[in-house]
């Protein structure tokens, strides 16, 4: 995220929002300082495709 915020030419990383499905992510969030969220409905934790969670009664 730090080469994001020198490529960007952004000075402060609370103008950026982290978003990521990830715990290494979310932690690369807050690290950073940036607001970050966290999405629990996909990804590697849930261990489902959208089709199959759609799927779940």
């Amino acid at each position: 995220m730090h080469q994001c915020f020198v490529d960007l030419a952004v000075y402060s990383p609370h103008s950026f929002v982290k978003v990521d499905d990830t715990a290494p992510g979310v932690a690369e969030g807050e690290a950073t300082a940036a607001i970050t969220v966290g999405v629990a409905t996909s990804g590697n934790f849930v261990g489902h495709t959208v089709e199959s969670l759609a799927a779940l009664p």
